[in-house]
Order: structure tokens, then sequence, then C-alpha cells
């Protein structure tokens, strides 16, 4: 080798060196890089997950104040069904309702209870696509506190009555015996003619005379009822309303004028007179409220509770169980309702049987009763499956 010659080797492996150094770095970087957007993904995705649940939560406590707010009265869940389900929209998601019933209650005045369990879901976006809806549920304990009356006889009139002949009954003996017997008739003082031999109950078979007659009587004050109020639509929670009278026959006449179906225990209101020709309410159930004459041929079976403004003009075999009312327009000063006026006393002809029956009455009452939440009564972390 010349004396002179060099070898040019650790510049080389200087620069080499920086290279793996400034790779390595880069990696690093990438790496820490990485793992920060992986975090602030991941804090992101917790945060918005914990929105979703606070607002599957608000949906949740939304529907069950929106379902206790528009719902006084006991749910209607059939005959036989212990559950309802109903679905709410709300801010921020719907929350699914389902009412349960726990515990019920031997009579109108024991309380049934009820777990009104509301289900809410978020209808915010999720992190992940295909992420089901963020869901909370919470439950709420509620009790149903019936509404009872008792009837001045099974049959009360503040019209007079005139039976002709000596068959069917008036029956005040309660049909279900969980309460106290009743009259079998009530009338103003003198306000009965005809048999008395129908007549049974708490006063045996003579009426029970309860004052006297007329708007200006004392007779309309023993029956303790806004009849003024429950006359009109909106009195009580109808299911439907007839605005001017009603004249129908056989059964198929009347469903197609009101399907709705008397296992329900429907609340009706007639404006105006009302003829019944056959068993075209047969058999029937519920409240039926009549502001004018109610007129009936025929065979005729109800259950439930009649109220009537003007005459009960009856024929041929009825049979009411529950309780009957009618002259009730007298409990309005003044009259001058046109067909409504009571002018004469009800005429009663053929087989007619007025049982008074608190159990078809407790039935018939069930959507005027009390629901109601139970204070502390409410659980918000409920386990939902």
């Amino acid at each position: 080798m010349p004396h002179n010659a060099r070898v040019h080797t650790g510049g080389t492996s200087r620069r080499g060196s920086a290279l793996v150094l400034a790779l390595l770095l880069a990696l690093v970087l990438v790496a820490v890089t990485a793992g920060l957007a992986l975090r602030m993904g991941g804090e992101r995705g917790i945060a918005l997950d914990d929105a979703a649940q606070t607002d599957a939560l608000n949906a949740a406590q939304s529907g069950l104040n929106t379902y206790f707010a528009v719902s006084s009265s006991m749910p209607r869940t059939g005959t036989d069904s212990t559950r309802l389900d109903t679905t709410i929209t709300v801010s921020g998601g719907n929350a699914n309702i389902s009412v349960r019933r726990i515990r019920r209650g031997a009579t109108a005045s024991d309380p049934t209870l009820y777990a009104v369990v509301a289900r809410g879901a978020s209808t915010r976006n999720r992190v992940a696509v295909g992420t089901p809806s963020a869901e909370r549920a919470i439950v709420q304990y509620a009790q149903y506190v019936g509404s009872t009356f008792t009837p001045n006889a099974a049959l009360t009139s503040l019209a007079g009555i005139n039976k002709s002949g000596g068959s069917g009954s008036f029956n005040g003996n309660d049909a279900c015996g969980a309460r106290a017997a009743v009259p079998g008739v009530s009338v103003p003082n003198n306000g009965y003619s005809g048999s008395t031999a129908p007549i049974s109950g708490s006063t045996g078979s003579a009426p029970n005379g309860i004052g006297t007659e007329g708007t200006l009587g004392t007779a309309k004050d023993a029956i303790p009822m806004d009849w003024a109020t429950i006359r009109s639509p909106t009195g009580l929670p109808y299911d439907n309303v007839f605005a001017s009278g009603i004249s129908t026959g056989q059964r198929p006449a009347w469903n197609a004028l009101f399907p709705t179906p008397m296992s329900a225990w429907p609340i009706t209101l007639i404006q105006g007179d009302a003829t019944f020709s056959g068993g075209s309410w047969n058999p029937g159930r519920g409240i039926l409220v009549v502001t004018g004459n109610l007129r009936i041929n025929g065979g005729w079976y109800t259950d439930g509770l009649v109220l009537v403004g003007g005459n009960l003009d009856s024929n041929g075999g009825n049979t009411f169980t529950g309780a009957v009312l009618t002259g009730l327009n007298v409990k309005i000063p003044g009259g001058g309702f046109g067909s409504d006026d009571v002018v004469t006393d009800d005429p009663l002809s053929g087989t007619k049987e007025f049982r008074y029956n608190s159990c078809t009455l407790d039935s018939a009452l069930t959507r005027l009763g009390r629901f109601r939440p139970i204070a502390n009564g409410q659980i918000a972390n409920y386990p939902i499956f």
C-alpha cells in the first residue's frame, strides 16, 4: 500500500448510525402518535357511551313521568292479562313502558300493586357502527285504589215507579255477598205504585222513600252525584259518545255502531233518548249513561251501572245486575231539557230483574279509581334482559 493512501471508514459508520437513530425515532413518534390517537378515540368512545347511557336514563325517567301524567286510572290490561306495553317518544330517545300487575286487590278498597318498568333507549350515535343503542331501565311501584259506589237501592228512581204485575224482582241483597244489603227500590216519598211483592232487600218488601220529589224536593239530594258533569262528554272517560241519541235492534246492529268489546267494561254516553230492542246490549257491561229516556223492548241483560236522566220504560224480560238510577235530570235546577225532562213515573212491565251486585259495580267503576306511584318506590338501576 502506498505511503500516502487513506481509508475513510469512520464517516460512513457515523452516517449509518444517524440514519438508524432517525428511523427509530420516527417509529417511536409514530407509535406515540398512534397511542395518543387510540387513547383519544377510546376516551371519546367512553364519553359518548356515558352520554348515551345518560340519555337512556333520562328517556326512561321522562317516559315514566309522561305515563303517570296521562294515566290516572287503572291500566286496561284486559280481563286476564297482567301486562300492558306502550312506547312513548321523548327528547333524545324513547321509552317502552311495561305495566305488570304484581298483586291483585281482593276488593275495590284493597289496593292492587303494579310495577311500572320504563326501559329507555337513546338515539344518540355510538362510536362503533352497529353498536346497539344504549338502554337503561327504572321501575316505579304504583298502586290502584278502586272507586266504590253504594247505591240507594238496586233500582233508584227520582221520577217514581209504576210497576205492572207482580212478576220479576227488585233485589237489594248483594248478589256477590261482599257488602251489606240495600233496599230493593228507592223512590221519592209515595213514589211507588203497583205490586210490592217483587221487592226485597234491607227494607223488606217496602219501597224506600228518600224525600220529596221534583227539582225543589229533597229526594234528589239523597243521591250524592254530580249529574250535570257526568252527562257532559268530558264528565267521565267515555269510550264512545252518541251525540244525538240512538235506536237499535239486535246485537249485530249495535256492534256495528259500537265495536268496543264488552269484556273491556266500556263507559258509554248517549246524549238524548235511547231505544234498545231484543238483545242489542246482551250481554252488556260497564257504565251506560243516557241523558234522555231509556226504552227497552224484549230481552236485555247488562252488568254494571246504568244512569238515566229521564224515564226508564222497560217492557219484556230485562235483567240489570249492579245498580240502576233514573230520573237524574231533576238534580239539575231549572230543567227545560225537552225529552230529558222527567214528567211521569217509570213504567215497568213484564218480568224485570234488578239485582244489586257490588262486584259488578266495582268492575264497572274500575277506570274511575286512582292509579298513583308509591312514594319512595322507585328503583333507578333496574336490570333488563
